[in-house]
């Protein structure tokens, strides 16, 4: 049911093709998870969509402030590539279900400090989990989360 709404509302869910989500996309998508004046499972029903995880990945890459509402047509160029070179990393797929049936292990994730002080930075595959978390709360919060800093709007 959640393939058929993502195909409803976006247009671009196919099994083995995975596109960006454009700004308006993806603000269908998490709105589709409100009801009865709350959001419910977005952790399971949208940020663990290939396409959203995809669209968190191009939005790392490219950091300007409208990097997911690009056009169409630049965004379906880069969606060829992104996927392959995000795979030269992790699966975007396995990914999403890992976080879907709580096995995402984040301990995994972080590069620890050689000298073994308590730094702790997270890798690639942490990053693009923390990306996609944040542009699904500032649909759901509000538009003035910055987007290089993980603390909270400005």
């Amino acid at each position: 049911m959640l393939h058929k709404t993502l195909k409803t509302i976006t247009g671009l869910y196919h099994p083995f093709l995975i596109h960006t989500l454009i700004d308006s996309h993806l603000k269908s998508l998490v709105l589709t998870q409100y009801s009865h004046e709350t959001f419910s499972d977005l952790l399971r029903n949208v940020i663990t969509l290939p396409s959203v995880l995809l669209t968190a990945c191009k939005n790392l890459s490219n950091p300007s402030p409208s990097s997911s509402s690009s056009s169409s047509s630049s965004s379906s160029s880069s969606s060829t590539t992104l996927p392959a070179s995000v795979s030269n990393y992790f699966s975007i797929d396995e990914m999403g279900h890992e976080i879907s049936h709580n096995k995402f292990a984040i301990p995994s994730c972080c590069i620890r400090s050689p000298s073994g002080e308590p730094l702790i930075l997270p890798n690639l595959k942490l990053k693009v989990l923390i990306e996609a978390i944040r542009m699904v709360l500032e649909i759901v919060y509000d538009e003035k989360f910055v987007t290089f800093s993980y603390g909270g709007p400005v």
